[in-house]
């Protein structure tokens, strides 16, 4: 797996009281491998930058082991409580990791 990096993103400076940051417009495909740089700035004005070890985008889809339209493992024909329904659900995702 390449080690070369793209910058998909310049610095963006924020607010101290920033708390989350949410950006929806990057177009990441099955097998890229993701890094993230933080750049942080304290009141003295000085600078560090912390960057992760990255990770790998794994679009490949769960397996439904099963779908119940009930609590507690029993599948019924019909049930609503108080007109809200519940489901028991298990997936299973095997994880692939990438050295």
């Amino acid at each position: 797996m390449s080690q070369d990096y793209e910058e998909i993103r310049d610095w963006t400076k924020f607010e101290a009281s920033t708390r989350s940051v949410k950006w929806l417009n990057f177009h990441n495909h099955h097998k890229d491998r993701i890094k993230v740089s933080l750049r942080t700035t304290n009141r003295a004005l000085n600078q560090i930058v912390n960057t992760t070890d990255g990770f790998v985008v794994d679009l490949t889809p769960p397996q439904l082991h099963y779908l119940w339209d009930g609590a507690q493992g029993k599948d019924r024909e019909f049930q609503v409580r108080h007109s809200r329904g519940q489901i028991l659900e298990k997936f299973t995702k095997e994880e692939n990791v990438c050295h």
